[in-house]
């Protein structure tokens, strides 16, 4: 009886092992790819105080760097929905805004379909995703959200329309996009916390000051007539 048992146990095993293979592949494979920039640049100031004299431990010249990797793939399973994911790995050297950035930056897993598209990760929330900005001739010295700042161009000077500096930009969050329908786009967010992964380590807690139930939504208007674009966000 025990060898017969045994038997009929591996059985059932490898027929679920050909069950599983003949079910994935109906699907796609995964589709994977690498991308990503480099900016450099290099900044010569002169930059007075407020006495007239040359401020005081201000370099003359400085160089800079912004080194970014996107690792990214996708697959259709076969009720025709696509999952994939999105992981931005940061060049720069270390952890704070003075000596770089971390070593990874947005990453989200998404699911898009018919129903519109749904992402959970590190990434930001819908209203900043969809916010339509001003045009930029350059993005690294250009007059909306310079990307390097050399010289300390006062709090006027330095105001940075990406970012609107509500929380934590890439905090851990589910988002939504729904369909376009001729033209309409909604989307909505939610983050629990203002970290980006609040379960690693234990429970998540109360912060004092700090943002919790973090949420967002947003609709835009996007459409073409000829050669005339037009774009609207409110968020």
């Amino acid at each position: 009886m025990k060898k017969k048992l045994l038997l009929g146990t591996t059985a059932l095993i490898a027929a679920g092992v050909v069950t599983g293979g003949v079910a994935q592949a109906a699907e796609e494979p995964i589709t994977a790819g690498i991308g990503g920039y480099f900016r450099t640049s290099m900044g010569m100031i002169n930059q007075d105080d407020s006495t007239g004299e040359f401020a005081a431990g201000a370099q003359s010249m400085t160089l800079a760097n912004d080194i970014e990797i996107v690792v990214s793939g996708s697959t259709t399973l076969d009720n025709g929905i696509t999952a994939g994911f999105s992981a931005n790995i940061e060049g720069n050297g270390g952890g704070t805004a003075a000596n770089g950035s971390a070593a990874l930056d947005e990453r989200f897993v998404f699911f898009r379909g018919g129903f519109g598209q749904i992402r959970i990760g590190q990434v930001e929330s819908a209203r900043q995703s969809m916010t339509k900005f001003a045009p930029s001739g350059n993005y690294n010295f250009g007059v909306n959200s310079a990307f390097f700042m050399y010289g300390n161009g006062g709090a006027v000077g330095n105001v940075r329309t990406y970012n609107d500096g509500l929380g934590n930009e890439d905090s851990i969050k589910l988002i939504y996009y729904s369909p376009t329908f001729n033209g309409f786009r909604l989307g909505a967010s939610y983050s629990p916390e203002d970290s980006n992964n609040g379960q690693y380590g234990g429970n998540a807690g109360d912060a004092a000051g700090g943002f919790q139930n973090n949420a967002s939504v947003s609709g835009e208007f996007s459409k073409s007539f000829g050669d005339f674009s037009l774009g609207i966000m409110l968020g």
